[in-house]
């Protein structure tokens, strides 16, 4: 959020704009000086999150499950899933999910897709100019040959030399 508030239409996040900043275990463990500094007169602890837990919204990962919240979420809580559904078969995605059963809350998936548009990635690489397309990640991987002629479809797994 404060990387972007200066390009769009977000709060900062400040206590001011109604936004505190949890650091979590893992983030702790770092030891990110600069920005601790940077986010300190702004931060939420646990505790305070836990006293009210109805009250805040949290950007949260798997792990914090256990390294945070000793493997006890608040009851009812509610995650909003927006990754690929292919990584609910991890062990992590599994675990967080039992966990939220476990205290009566619910598992929403709310994916937004953050790829490219067609016609943005046509543009991107003809700016780029490359010597050969390799498309990866991709339902459509031989939609590339309808614009492009140095296109080189590989299967999963198929290793291919650069230069």
């Amino acid at each position: 959020m404060h990387l972007v508030a200066s390009e769009a239409s977000i709060p900062r996040p400040i206590s001011d704009a109604g936004v505190r900043v949890y650091f979590n275990l893992a983030f702790e463990n770092r030891q990110l000086t600069s920005v601790r500094e940077r986010f300190e007169p702004d931060r939420i602890q646990l505790d305070q999150v836990l006293a009210e837990p109805s009250k805040y919204l949290m950007v949260f990962r798997p792990s914090m499950t256990e390294l945070d919240f000793g493997n006890v979420l608040p009851t009812s809580s509610r995650c909003l899933y927006s990754y690929w559904k292919g990584y609910l078969e991890k062990p992590d995605w599994v675990q967080l999910q039992e966990s939220l059963s476990q205290v009566g809350g619910d598992f929403i998936p709310a994916h937004a897709s953050g790829h490219i548009y067609v016609e943005d990635i046509v543009d991107l690489v003809r700016a780029i100019n490359p010597k050969q397309i390799v498309p990866i990640h991709t339902f459509e991987p031989t939609g590339f040959q309808q614009h492009f002629a140095n296109v080189q479809l590989l299967n999963d797994g198929e290793p291919h030399r650069i230069g």
